[in-house]
């Protein structure tokens, strides 16, 4: 959701175009996953417009597999603050 650090104009532009993927994606019934979450703000535009799956820094900081793999044996080790 880098775009959305843009100036307005780009911001505006990138909206759209987010909204309208998220809209044939969904006409299609096709998943879409957003890329790059890492404020609360992004999340809500996200659920406001539809999109279901999102990924980035706001859920959980990059890992190592072993330690992803960890975490699926043991889901009570997650560090959840939202």
């Amino acid at each position: 959701m880098r775009f959305l650090d843009m100036d307005y104009s780009s911001v505006t532009k990138g909206v759209s175009i987010l909204e309208l993927i998220v809209t044939l994606a969904e006409s299609l019934e096709l998943p879409v996953v957003v890329e790059g979450v890492e404020f609360p703000e992004q999340v809500t535009f996200l659920m406001d417009i539809g999109c279901e799956m999102a990924q980035g820094y706001y859920y959980y900081k990059p890992m190592r597999k072993e330690a992803y793999e960890d975490l699926l044996m043991d889901p009570d080790a997650l560090q959840i603050e939202k």
